[in-house]
């Protein structure tokens, strides 16, 4: 729970391997101008890379990161995840990425692309999602911007448009670039509303952080990254405000 930008990436299924890479590089070389606070090379992984089982992949490195996400997106956009038998070679490019890490409290940004796997539609994907995703070359990400607040209002706004800035210039390159931010700033280039979001999201949060707290303590303990915010003690006193056209209660 936090206020977080989700987002898309496409290109068409008939985009050659070569070209994708260069999207993606071209991405890449526009992240490392912004001032982040780390990032990483693209990584290529081939069908039999990414074949091979859980227990190969070192855990919390970035291949490991990037294998992960590719699994869940293959899922979301296939319906299923196998072993890749579909590609007539192996050894063929499967997926890439890279990964961008803004700033304290950010979330990192993972950025790629897996390459249409599949030549029908897949059999179980869900009823109610009308999309031919599983044609093109396909990436979906989110990343939580809200706790680069607790180190300064400034501070989340670098981080936010960092993320905005990377997904106009995927734009700008040629990328099909769809976004939902829950700040609304994707939408209206709005800083002072950015802020406003944030700071309702934080008082949202300590309400409940603080609620569960409460009401488990002493015999458990309540983690959330909210209790580290140096105002939490005021967000988690201070009443929630309404949105224009809200009329959800107060927690």
């Amino acid at each position: 729970m936090g206020l977080t930008i989700h987002y898309e990436l496409r290109l068409p299924g008939e985009t050659t391997d070569a070209t994708a890479v260069n999207h993606l590089q071209r991405l890449h070389d526009y992240a490392a101008t912004l001032g982040n606070k780390h990032m990483c090379p693209v990584f290529l992984f081939n069908g039999a890379q990414l074949s091979l089982p859980d227990e190969e992949w070192q855990g919390g490195t970035v291949a490991w990161l990037l294998h992960v996400c590719t699994d869940v997106i293959r899922t979301f956009r296939d319906g299923v995840v196998n072993s890749i038998d579909d590609i007539d070679d192996k050894y063929l490019l499967a997926a890439a990425g890279f990964v961008v890490y803004p700033g304290e409290g950010s979330e990192s940004v993972t950025l790629g692309l897996v390459r249409p796997l599949l030549t029908e539609p897949p059999e179980n994907l869900e009823s109610d999602r009308d999309t031919d995703d599983w044609k093109h070359w396909y990436w979906s990400g989110f990343c939580k911007t809200q706790y680069a607040s607790r180190v300064s209002e400034e501070h989340f706004l670098f981080c936010h448009r960092m993320v905005i800035r990377l997904l106009d210039e995927a734009k700008r390159i040629g990328f099909d670039v769809t976004v939902h931010d829950e700040g609304q700033y994707w939408e209206t280039r709005d800083a002072e509303l950015l802020l406003s979001e944030v700071r309702r999201s934080n008082v949202i949060i300590a309400h409940l952080a603080g609620a569960l707290h409460d009401a488990i303590a002493p015999e458990h303990s309540v983690e959330a990254e909210i209790f580290s915010h140096p105002e939490f003690e005021h967000l988690e006193m201070e009443p929630i405000e309404h949105r224009t056209g809200d009329n959800s209660s107060d927690v």
